[in-house]
Protein backbone atom coordinates (compact mmCIF):
# COMPACT_ATOMS: atom_id res chain seq x y z
CA UNK A 1 0.00 0.00 0.00
CA UNK A 2 0.92 3.65 -0.43
CA UNK A 3 -0.09 5.95 2.43
CA UNK A 4 -0.97 9.58 1.67
CA UNK A 5 -0.72 11.86 4.73
CA UNK A 6 -1.98 15.43 5.17
CA UNK A 7 0.69 17.80 6.49
CA UNK A 8 -1.63 20.72 7.22
CA UNK A 9 -1.22 22.15 10.75
CA UNK A 10 1.41 19.53 11.63
CA UNK A 11 5.20 19.17 11.61
CA UNK A 12 7.05 16.55 13.69
CA UNK A 13 3.71 15.20 14.96
CA UNK A 14 2.96 13.96 11.44
CA UNK A 15 5.72 11.39 11.90
CA UNK A 16 3.99 10.09 15.04
CA UNK A 17 0.66 9.76 13.22
CA UNK A 18 2.30 8.02 10.26
CA UNK A 19 4.23 5.66 12.53
CA UNK A 20 0.91 4.61 14.02
CA UNK A 21 -0.40 3.64 10.59
CA UNK A 22 2.81 1.77 9.75
CA UNK A 23 2.81 -0.32 12.94
CA UNK A 24 -0.89 -0.62 13.72
CA UNK A 25 -1.62 -3.75 11.65
CA UNK A 26 1.25 -6.08 10.73
CA UNK A 27 -0.86 -7.69 8.00
CA UNK A 28 -0.91 -4.40 6.11
CA UNK A 29 2.41 -3.49 4.52
CA UNK A 30 2.88 0.19 3.74
CA UNK A 31 5.59 0.42 1.09
CA UNK A 32 5.62 4.14 0.36
CA UNK A 33 4.47 7.47 1.78
CA UNK A 34 3.24 10.59 -0.04
CA UNK A 35 3.14 13.82 1.98
CA UNK A 36 0.43 16.23 0.84
CA UNK A 37 -0.26 19.91 1.63
CA UNK A 38 3.30 20.94 2.49
CA UNK A 39 3.37 24.66 3.34
CA UNK A 40 7.01 25.44 2.49
CA UNK A 41 10.51 24.01 2.10
CA UNK A 42 11.13 24.78 5.78
CA UNK A 43 7.96 22.90 6.72
CA UNK A 44 9.14 19.95 4.63
CA UNK A 45 12.54 20.00 6.36
CA UNK A 46 10.93 19.59 9.82
CA UNK A 47 8.78 16.73 8.58
CA UNK A 48 11.49 14.79 6.74
CA UNK A 49 13.90 15.06 9.68
CA UNK A 50 11.28 13.52 11.97
CA UNK A 51 10.49 10.79 9.43
CA UNK A 52 14.13 9.86 8.87
CA UNK A 53 14.74 9.19 12.55
CA UNK A 54 11.57 7.18 13.21
CA UNK A 55 10.12 5.71 10.02
CA UNK A 56 11.83 3.25 7.69
CA UNK A 57 9.22 3.47 4.92
CA UNK A 58 10.46 5.65 2.02
CA UNK A 59 8.85 8.97 1.18
CA UNK A 60 7.99 8.76 -2.53
CA UNK A 61 6.07 12.01 -2.89
CA UNK A 62 6.28 15.55 -1.50
CA UNK A 63 3.44 17.79 -2.69
CA UNK A 64 3.59 21.50 -1.89
CA UNK A 65 0.40 23.50 -1.40
CA UNK A 66 -1.02 24.75 -4.68
CA UNK A 67 -4.37 26.55 -4.65
CA UNK A 68 -4.78 25.83 -8.36
CA UNK A 69 -4.79 22.08 -7.76
CA UNK A 70 -8.23 21.36 -6.40
CA UNK A 71 -10.99 18.86 -7.08
CA UNK A 72 -14.51 20.28 -7.02
CA UNK A 73 -16.79 18.89 -4.32
CA UNK A 74 -20.39 19.03 -3.16
CA UNK A 75 -22.65 17.28 -0.63
CA UNK A 76 -21.81 13.67 -1.63
CA UNK A 77 -18.13 14.21 -2.42
CA UNK A 78 -16.29 14.87 -5.66
CA UNK A 79 -18.06 16.13 -8.77
CA UNK A 80 -18.52 13.08 -11.08
CA UNK A 81 -16.55 13.05 -14.33
CA UNK A 82 -19.84 12.98 -16.28
CA UNK A 83 -20.42 16.57 -15.19
CA UNK A 84 -16.97 17.92 -16.01
CA UNK A 85 -16.63 20.30 -18.93
CA UNK A 86 -13.82 20.14 -21.48
CA UNK A 87 -11.96 22.86 -19.57
CA UNK A 88 -12.39 20.95 -16.30
CA UNK A 89 -10.87 17.84 -17.87
CA UNK A 90 -8.07 19.89 -19.43
CA UNK A 91 -7.27 21.38 -16.01
CA UNK A 92 -7.36 17.91 -14.49
CA UNK A 93 -4.72 16.72 -16.96
CA UNK A 94 -2.56 19.78 -16.29
CA UNK A 95 -2.84 19.22 -12.54
CA UNK A 96 -1.84 15.58 -12.98
CA UNK A 97 1.29 16.72 -14.82
CA UNK A 98 2.16 19.13 -12.00
CA UNK A 99 1.67 16.52 -9.28
CA UNK A 100 3.69 13.93 -11.21
CA UNK A 101 6.73 16.21 -10.86
CA UNK A 102 6.51 15.87 -7.06
CA UNK A 103 6.00 12.10 -6.97
CA UNK A 104 8.35 9.26 -7.89
CA UNK A 105 5.98 7.73 -10.45
CA UNK A 106 8.33 4.83 -11.20
CA UNK A 107 8.32 3.92 -7.51
CA UNK A 108 4.52 4.05 -7.39
CA UNK A 109 4.34 1.65 -10.35
CA UNK A 110 6.95 -0.62 -8.80
CA UNK A 111 5.01 -0.85 -5.53
CA UNK A 112 1.81 -1.55 -7.46
CA UNK A 113 3.39 -4.49 -9.27
CA UNK A 114 5.25 -5.92 -6.29
CA UNK A 115 2.94 -8.89 -5.65
CA UNK A 116 5.60 -10.98 -3.93
CA UNK A 117 5.50 -8.79 -0.85
CA UNK A 118 1.74 -8.42 -0.77
CA UNK A 119 -0.40 -10.95 1.04
CA UNK A 120 -2.79 -12.68 -1.35
CA UNK A 121 -6.45 -11.80 -0.87
CA UNK A 122 -8.48 -14.70 0.49
CA UNK A 123 -11.22 -15.21 -2.09
CA UNK A 124 -12.88 -18.06 -0.26
CA UNK A 125 -15.79 -15.85 0.81
CA UNK A 126 -16.39 -14.45 -2.65
CA UNK A 127 -19.34 -15.97 -4.47
CA UNK A 128 -18.24 -14.44 -7.75
CA UNK A 129 -14.65 -14.57 -9.05
CA UNK A 130 -14.09 -12.15 -11.92
CA UNK A 131 -11.10 -13.93 -13.41
CA UNK A 132 -12.45 -17.48 -13.22
CA UNK A 133 -16.19 -17.37 -13.66
CA UNK A 134 -18.34 -20.15 -15.01
CA UNK A 135 -20.54 -17.46 -16.50
CA UNK A 136 -17.87 -16.97 -19.18
CA UNK A 137 -19.33 -20.08 -20.81
CA UNK A 138 -22.74 -18.48 -21.26
CA UNK A 139 -23.59 -16.84 -24.51
CA UNK A 140 -24.82 -13.31 -23.99
CA UNK A 141 -28.52 -13.88 -24.54
CA UNK A 142 -29.81 -11.11 -22.31
CA UNK A 143 -29.59 -7.34 -22.54
CA UNK A 144 -29.50 -5.11 -19.47
CA UNK A 145 -30.08 -1.38 -19.83
CA UNK A 146 -28.21 0.74 -17.27
CA UNK A 147 -28.89 4.42 -16.54
CA UNK A 148 -25.73 6.47 -17.04
CA UNK A 149 -25.57 10.25 -17.34
CA UNK A 150 -25.26 13.31 -15.08
CA UNK A 151 -28.13 12.10 -12.92
CA UNK A 152 -27.07 8.48 -12.32
CA UNK A 153 -23.44 7.37 -12.38
CA UNK A 154 -22.55 5.70 -9.07
CA UNK A 155 -21.46 2.22 -10.15
CA UNK A 156 -18.70 -0.11 -9.03
CA UNK A 157 -16.64 -0.97 -12.10
CA UNK A 158 -16.50 -4.56 -10.83
CA UNK A 159 -20.30 -4.76 -10.89
CA UNK A 160 -20.44 -3.71 -14.53
CA UNK A 161 -17.71 -6.20 -15.46
CA UNK A 162 -19.54 -8.99 -13.64
CA UNK A 163 -22.74 -8.23 -15.54
CA UNK A 164 -20.82 -8.14 -18.83
CA UNK A 165 -19.65 -11.72 -18.26
CA UNK A 166 -23.13 -12.89 -19.09
CA UNK A 167 -25.17 -9.99 -20.44
CA UNK A 168 -24.95 -7.35 -23.11
CA UNK A 169 -24.88 -3.95 -21.42
CA UNK A 170 -26.50 -0.93 -23.02
CA UNK A 171 -26.40 2.48 -21.32
CA UNK A 172 -29.24 4.98 -21.51
CA UNK A 173 -29.84 8.52 -20.30
CA UNK A 174 -32.97 9.30 -18.25
CA UNK A 175 -32.35 12.94 -19.21
CA UNK A 176 -31.69 12.77 -22.95
CA UNK A 177 -33.23 9.52 -24.26
CA UNK A 178 -36.95 9.16 -24.87
CA UNK A 179 -37.20 5.42 -24.24
CA UNK A 180 -35.16 2.41 -23.15
CA UNK A 181 -34.27 -0.19 -25.78
CA UNK A 182 -37.40 -2.29 -26.16
CA UNK A 183 -35.44 -5.54 -26.42
CA UNK A 184 -34.05 -4.99 -22.91
CA UNK A 185 -34.49 -7.84 -20.44
CA UNK A 186 -33.56 -5.90 -17.32
CA UNK A 187 -32.95 -2.36 -16.04
CA UNK A 188 -30.50 -1.01 -13.46
CA UNK A 189 -30.70 2.55 -12.11
CA UNK A 190 -27.78 3.28 -9.82
CA UNK A 191 -27.01 6.09 -7.42
CA UNK A 192 -26.32 9.65 -8.41
CA UNK A 193 -27.62 13.19 -8.07
CA UNK A 194 -31.23 13.21 -9.32
CA UNK A 195 -32.00 16.07 -6.93
CA UNK A 196 -29.56 18.40 -8.69
CA UNK A 197 -31.12 18.07 -12.12
CA UNK A 198 -34.61 17.04 -11.03
CA UNK A 199 -36.08 19.60 -13.43
CA UNK A 200 -34.47 17.82 -16.42
CA UNK A 201 -35.67 14.43 -15.19
CA UNK A 202 -39.17 15.80 -14.69
CA UNK A 203 -39.30 17.26 -18.21
CA UNK A 204 -38.48 13.91 -19.83
CA UNK A 205 -41.99 12.53 -19.41
CA UNK A 206 -41.59 10.00 -22.23
CA UNK A 207 -38.73 8.25 -20.41
CA UNK A 208 -40.66 8.21 -17.13
CA UNK A 209 -43.74 6.74 -18.82
CA UNK A 210 -41.59 4.17 -20.60
CA UNK A 211 -39.93 2.98 -17.38
CA UNK A 212 -43.29 2.82 -15.61
CA UNK A 213 -44.83 0.78 -18.43
CA UNK A 214 -41.87 -1.62 -18.54
CA UNK A 215 -42.08 -2.03 -14.77
CA UNK A 216 -45.79 -2.80 -15.02
CA UNK A 217 -44.88 -5.41 -17.65
CA UNK A 218 -42.70 -7.04 -14.96
CA UNK A 219 -39.26 -6.40 -16.43
CA UNK A 220 -36.64 -6.95 -13.67
CA UNK A 221 -35.47 -3.58 -12.30
CA UNK A 222 -32.83 -2.95 -9.65
CA UNK A 223 -32.43 0.60 -8.30
CA UNK A 224 -30.04 1.97 -5.70
CA UNK A 225 -30.33 5.24 -3.74
CA UNK A 226 -30.67 7.88 -6.50
CA UNK A 227 -32.47 5.24 -8.56
CA UNK A 228 -34.86 4.67 -5.65
CA UNK A 229 -35.53 8.43 -5.48
CA UNK A 230 -36.25 8.54 -9.22
CA UNK A 231 -38.83 5.76 -8.94
CA UNK A 232 -40.87 7.57 -6.26
CA UNK A 233 -43.59 10.12 -7.08
CA UNK A 234 -41.46 13.21 -6.57
CA UNK A 235 -38.20 14.79 -5.36
CA UNK A 236 -38.17 18.06 -3.43
CA UNK A 237 -36.15 20.17 -1.02
CA UNK A 238 -32.90 20.77 -2.88
CA UNK A 239 -33.11 23.86 -5.12
CA UNK A 240 -36.56 25.11 -4.18
CA UNK A 241 -37.72 23.82 -0.81
CA UNK A 242 -41.42 23.63 -1.63
CA UNK A 243 -41.15 22.66 -5.32
CA UNK A 244 -41.94 19.01 -6.03
CA UNK A 245 -40.42 17.58 -9.20
CA UNK A 246 -42.48 14.73 -10.58
CA UNK A 247 -40.61 11.46 -11.06
CA UNK A 248 -41.59 7.99 -12.35
CA UNK A 249 -44.14 7.20 -9.65
CA UNK A 250 -43.65 3.44 -9.59
CA UNK A 251 -43.59 3.60 -5.79
CA UNK A 252 -46.32 5.55 -4.04
CA UNK A 253 -43.97 7.66 -1.91
CA UNK A 254 -42.10 10.97 -2.04
CA UNK A 255 -38.44 11.92 -1.64
CA UNK A 256 -37.34 15.01 0.26
CA UNK A 257 -33.80 16.35 0.69
CA UNK A 258 -33.07 16.85 4.39
CA UNK A 259 -29.55 18.29 4.62
CA UNK A 260 -28.83 15.53 7.15
CA UNK A 261 -26.26 12.90 6.20
CA UNK A 262 -26.99 9.18 6.43
CA UNK A 263 -23.72 7.28 6.08
CA UNK A 264 -22.54 3.82 7.05
CA UNK A 265 -22.29 0.12 6.30
CA UNK A 266 -25.46 -1.90 5.95
CA UNK A 267 -26.44 -5.52 6.40
CA UNK A 268 -29.87 -6.82 5.48
CA UNK A 269 -31.90 -9.99 5.68
CA UNK A 270 -34.30 -10.54 2.78
CA UNK A 271 -37.83 -11.41 3.86
CA UNK A 272 -38.98 -12.68 0.46
CA UNK A 273 -37.26 -15.42 -1.57
CA UNK A 274 -39.49 -15.00 -4.61
CA UNK A 275 -38.05 -11.72 -5.90
CA UNK A 276 -35.60 -10.95 -8.72
CA UNK A 277 -32.83 -11.76 -6.21
CA UNK A 278 -34.01 -15.33 -5.75
CA UNK A 279 -33.11 -17.14 -2.56
CA UNK A 280 -30.48 -14.70 -1.27
CA UNK A 281 -30.83 -14.49 2.50
CA UNK A 282 -28.37 -11.71 3.30
CA UNK A 283 -26.99 -8.59 1.63
CA UNK A 284 -24.20 -6.27 2.68
CA UNK A 285 -23.43 -2.80 1.40
CA UNK A 286 -23.44 0.83 2.42
CA UNK A 287 -25.77 3.83 2.46
CA UNK A 288 -24.73 7.41 1.73
CA UNK A 289 -27.38 10.09 1.16
CA UNK A 290 -29.02 13.31 2.31
CA UNK A 291 -32.57 12.39 1.40
CA UNK A 292 -35.54 10.79 3.12
CA UNK A 293 -38.55 8.86 1.86
CA UNK A 294 -41.83 10.32 3.14
CA UNK A 295 -45.58 9.91 2.64
CA UNK A 296 -45.20 6.30 1.54
CA UNK A 297 -48.39 4.32 1.01
CA UNK A 298 -49.07 1.83 3.78
CA UNK A 299 -49.35 -1.03 1.28
CA UNK A 300 -45.79 -0.61 -0.03
CA UNK A 301 -43.69 -3.70 0.63
CA UNK A 302 -40.26 -3.43 2.30
CA UNK A 303 -38.31 -6.66 1.85
CA UNK A 304 -35.03 -5.86 3.67
CA UNK A 305 -34.82 -6.12 7.45
CA UNK A 306 -31.63 -4.35 8.44
CA UNK A 307 -29.30 -5.76 11.04
CA UNK A 308 -27.14 -2.70 10.44
CA UNK A 309 -28.06 0.65 8.87
CA UNK A 310 -31.11 2.95 8.70
CA UNK A 311 -32.69 2.08 5.35
CA UNK A 312 -35.89 3.71 4.12
CA UNK A 313 -37.67 3.69 7.48
CA UNK A 314 -37.03 2.30 10.96
CA UNK A 315 -34.46 -0.32 9.95
CA UNK A 316 -36.34 -1.52 6.88
CA UNK A 317 -35.25 -1.02 3.27
CA UNK A 318 -35.97 -2.28 -0.22
CA UNK A 319 -39.27 -1.25 -1.80
CA UNK A 320 -40.60 -4.15 -3.86
CA UNK A 321 -43.25 -3.96 -6.57
CA UNK A 322 -43.84 -6.07 -9.68
CA UNK A 323 -40.29 -7.23 -10.47
CA UNK A 324 -38.54 -4.14 -9.11
CA UNK A 325 -36.37 -3.76 -6.01
CA UNK A 326 -35.32 -0.24 -5.01
CA UNK A 327 -33.36 0.57 -1.86
CA UNK A 328 -30.93 3.02 -0.30
CA UNK A 329 -28.31 0.26 -0.08
CA UNK A 330 -25.38 0.20 -2.51
CA UNK A 331 -24.15 -3.38 -2.98
CA UNK A 332 -21.00 -4.94 -4.42
CA UNK A 333 -21.84 -7.98 -6.52
CA UNK A 334 -18.65 -9.89 -5.80
CA UNK A 335 -19.71 -11.07 -2.33
CA UNK A 336 -23.20 -12.31 -3.08
CA UNK A 337 -25.26 -14.13 -5.69
CA UNK A 338 -27.26 -10.99 -6.41
CA UNK A 339 -25.88 -10.52 -9.93
CA UNK A 340 -26.45 -14.10 -11.08
CA UNK A 341 -29.92 -14.22 -9.58
CA UNK A 342 -30.82 -10.87 -11.15
CA UNK A 343 -29.57 -12.08 -14.54
CA UNK A 344 -31.51 -15.33 -14.10
CA UNK A 345 -34.62 -13.19 -13.65
CA UNK A 346 -33.71 -11.22 -16.78
CA UNK A 347 -33.25 -14.47 -18.69
CA UNK A 348 -36.63 -15.72 -17.49
CA UNK A 349 -38.24 -12.44 -18.55
CA UNK A 350 -36.66 -12.72 -22.03
CA UNK A 351 -38.51 -16.00 -22.57
CA UNK A 352 -41.96 -14.62 -21.77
Amino acid sequence: LILVVDARKTARSLAAITLGFVKFDKKIKISGIIINHIASERHLKYITEAFQSKIKVPIIGKILNNKDIKFQERHLGLIPTQELSFNNIKNLIENAKKISQDIEIEKVVEIGHNKNKTEEINKKGFVYHLENSKQDLHKKKIKISIALDKSFNFYYKDNLEILQKRAKIEFFSPIDNNIIAQDSNGIIIGGGFPEIIADSLEKNSSMKKNILKMAQDDIPIYAECGGLMYLTRSISGYKHKSRKYKMVGLFDAETIMTGKLTLGYTEARLNNNKTIFGTIKRLRGHEFHYSKIINSHRDLKLIYTLKRGKGIVDGYDGFYSNNCIASYMHTHFINSSISNNFMDSCDKYSKK
